[in-house]
């Protein structure tokens, strides 16, 4: 959690403030990988690991270069999405879902 502390609060607080302040709208999409633990516990962390970097790639590429993708902790990410309105979130949450369930994770450490 510290991580959070140290990173996400401060953008999100960063990011809500430019918002209120330019009066665009701005979504954060919570993303939490469903029996990760299990992942972990068959294969090692080290291939958890791996899962996690393929994951973030696969979010980088299905979101715009302005968003940002922070891990909160575990298997825990937040994407803050300024310029973005709820029907744009929801779509960029489709996108995502999409990308992370079209072909599996390679299980073994880069």
């Amino acid at each position: 959690m510290a991580l959070a502390h140290r990173y996400l609060y401060p953008k999100l607080v960063e990011e809500l403030e430019r918002s209120r302040r330019s009066g665009a709208e701005m979504s954060v999409l919570l993303m939490d990988l469903d029996h990760f633990k299990r992942v972990n516990d068959t294969h090692g962390h080290a291939a958890g690991d791996a899962a996690l970097r393929q994951f973030a790639d696969r979010v980088r590429a299905s979101v715009r270069r302005l968003d940002l993708l922070i891990r909160r902790g575990g298997e825990e990410f937040v994407l803050v999405m300024p310029q973005t309105g709820p029907v744009q979130a929801y779509a960029t949450a489709a996108r995502i879902r999409e990308a992370t369930a079209s072909a599996p994770f390679e299980l073994t450490p880069a």
